[in-house]
């Protein structure tokens, strides 16, 4: 399953991902609060999309985060400028949750880079990246750019039905054996 997984991301969406990286989960809220509590201590910074997917918000708020509203234009996630650098950003993308709004490739590779010079991880939440809403779909962060500090999240729950509870996380090589331990 995991290699099935690992092809259709790289044929469906670009993610660069081999078997290994692949962890198949209960659901995407459990993907979060793994992240949440592997990557997270109290009073670090988690940015997050305002208006947002308030299941995020619960998940890094529960791991004793400090949350803090990022702001939309019609390109999706602004990086903030005045504010201290976060720990985690968790933004979706694809299908910004619940505008709609997708994330332009020049701001797209703008947090990329963020992420790269501040050292912190980017959750890309590719909720529901089967469906294409207008136009060819951009490309996931996570395959934009070799060993990106991403983490990316999905389901099979919208293409085949929820009651399946079958999501999966894409980790990064140096944290497959941390969110192993954590999980099991």
């Amino acid at each position: 399953l995991r290699e099935a997984i690992a092809v259709y991301l790289g044929q469906s969406r670009g993610v660069r991902c081999h078997a290994g990286q692949v962890m198949v989960l209960t659901s995407s809220q459990q993907a979060l609060q793994m992240i949440a509590l592997l990557l997270c201590d109290p009073g670090d910074r988690v940015w997050l999309e305002a208006p947002g997917y308030p299941g995020a918000w619960q998940a890094f708020n529960g791991a004793g985060a400090v949350v803090e509203d990022i702001p939309l234009d019609d390109q999706g996630a602004q990086i903030p400028t005045d504010a201290p650098p976060p720990r985690l950003v968790y933004l979706t993308p694809s299908h910004q949750y619940p505008t709609g709004i997708t994330l332009g490739l020049q701001r797209r590779l703008a947090w990329l880079a963020f992420a790269r010079q501040q050292g912190c991880w980017l959750i890309e939440d590719d909720y529901d990246s089967e469906f294409h809403y207008d136009g060819r779909p951009m490309p996931a962060l996570q395959g934009l750019e070799p060993d990106a500090r991403t983490l990316y999240v999905g389901t099979f729950s919208k293409v085949l039905f929820p009651s399946l509870r079958l999501a999966y996380l894409v980790v990064p090589e140096g944290l497959i054996d941390a969110l192993r331990r954590l999980r099991s």
